[in-house]
């Protein structure tokens, strides 16, 4: 089970991948899991990537889950997107309800998952990715904990949705320094 950290927000909470490592810590202590992750969606819409984790102890689990790809509505994650709903097991490794993916399956064996809950990042019409926990006991994810899982995933997704705006804007705002300096140099030069 995750330990409670008492430690201030991200030092940088412009930060996605700080505020994603915070709402992994988040979902792991408030859901009483083992672990969490958090894949994004890639800009083709046809695979999730690793973005970050929380609480996952073994070093082989670690690494596979860093570098897992998954295509989307393949596996918990991936399923989750493509549905754009929660997706719930009690026993990962027996639960035939999902399109089980090799290296997914030998994470939930090297990290001992039973339980997991991932619940889509979405805002508006845009599906951004999913977040999602497990446990090591059987049936550990009852309807109060996924809608408890959903909250934060929807409130991570919005909060994703907003540093992304503010980044579009800063580049927008910079763009148009760009193109303010270049007139001067040519209005100079005339």
């Amino acid at each position: 089970m995750t330990q409670a950290v008492d430690r201030p927000p991200s030092a940088n909470a412009a930060d996605p991948n700080a505020f994603l490592r915070d709402a992994a810590e988040e979902a792991a202590r408030i859901l009483q899991a083992d672990g969490a992750m958090v894949y994004l969606l890639e800009p083709s819409g046809r695979e999730l990537r690793f973005a970050v984790d929380a609480g996952i102890r073994d070093s082989e689990a670690r690494d596979l889950i860093r570098d897992l790809t998954l295509p989307v509505g393949t596996g918990m994650f991936g399923g989750a997107v493509e549905r754009r709903a929660p997706i719930v097991t009690g026993d990962y490794p027996s639960d035939g309800r999902f399109r089980h993916y090799e290296v997914a399956d030998r994470i939930a064996t090297v990290a001992g998952m039973r339980s997991m809950a991932v619940a889509p990042l979405i805002v508006g019409d845009e599906v951004l990715g999913a977040l999602g926990a497990f446990t090591s006991r059987l049936d550990d994810f009852d309807e109060a904990r996924v809608r408890l899982l959903q909250a934060l995933a929807d409130h991570a997704a919005v909060r994703i949705a907003n540093l992304r705006l503010i980044e579009e804007l800063a580049q927008r705002v910079e763009a148009q320094r760009t193109l303010g300096a270049i007139a001067a140099r040519i209005t100079a030069i005339r």
